[in-house]
């Protein structure tokens, strides 16, 4: 009798891991005409709250201007609401949330069209818009 019920469970438990969010490679090689030039991985203990981040990125993105552009993986999308409520805002940086991810952008001598094209791609992309 146990066996029937635990094994329902298992395969319910199993197919509810099928169903997670599809991956999303948030820092592309290129994305709203600017081109990735380094990509590195940071850890999670460097990341606001350490326990609510599963993962964060940095990349730097040349264009019209320089861009670097800090991407934390989330181990819940609620946690996003939280951070962009308490974050800081800082000279020559914007921040955004979107599903998973929490995006942090600073930039140097940034045309301004450039970088609303950038985080406007990038936040489509994180919501499912592009892909590639």
């Amino acid at each position: 009798m146990t066996r029937r019920v635990y094994l329902p469970l298992l395969f319910a438990l199993g197919a509810c891991g099928g169903n997670r969010r599809q991956a999303v490679d948030v820092l592309p090689e290129t994305i709203g005409g600017w081109t990735r030039t380094s990509l590195r991985e940071l850890p999670v203990s460097d990341a606001l709250p350490p326990n609510s981040v599963v993962r964060v990125r940095s990349a730097e993105y040349a264009g019209s201007g320089k861009l670097e552009v800090r991407a934390y993986e989330l181990a819940n999308s609620t946690i996003g609401l939280d951070i962009a409520q308490r974050w800081h805002a800082a000279p020559d940086t914007v921040f955004f949330w979107a599903q998973q991810w929490f995006v942090v952008i600073h930039w140097q001598e940034a045309d301004r069209n450039a970088l609303q094209q950038f985080t406007t791609a990038l936040e489509k992309r994180i919501n499912g818009g592009s892909k590639r």
